[in-house]
C-alpha cells in the first residue's frame, strides 16, 4: 500500500483551490456558526432555566415565582434579534 501512495504521488494531483477567490472561499469551510458558542449556551441555560421557573409559577400559582420570572426578563431581551422570538409570554398575559 505505501509503496502504491508512494509511485502514484497523489499529492500531485491535488484538486485543491489554486486562485486567490478559490483559497479565500475554501478558507471558510471551517468557519463556525455561533449556535453552539459558549456564549449561546449560556443564554439558552437561562432561558430554560427562566422556562422551567414559569412552569412552575403556573403549576404552583404562587406570586414569588411569577416575580422572579419577571425579573429575569431581560434574558430573551439581551438575545439578538430573532433569537428571542421563542421566549415565553410572560405569567399575566404579556408577549416578550
Amino acid at each position: 500500500m505505501r509503496a502504491s501512495i508512494e509511485r502514484v504521488k497523489p499529492w500531485l494531483h491535488s484538486t485543491g483551490p489554486r486562485t486567490a477567490d478559490g483559497k479565500a472561499s475554501s478558507r471558510m469551510n471551517a468557519w463556525k456558526h455561533g449556535d453552539r458558542s459558549a456564549e449561546t449556551i449560556a443564554r439558552r441555560r437561562e432561558i430554560t432555566a427562566l422556562l422551567r421557573l414559569v412552569r412552575r409559577a403556573f403549576e404552583e400559582d404562587q406570586a414569588a415565582l411569577i416575580e422572579e420570572a419577571e425579573r429575569l426578563v431581560g434574558t430573551c431581551e439581551a438575545l439578538p434579534s430573532g433569537a428571542g422570538s421563542t421566549c415565553w409570554v410572560g405569567a399575566r398575559g404579556r408577549g416578550l
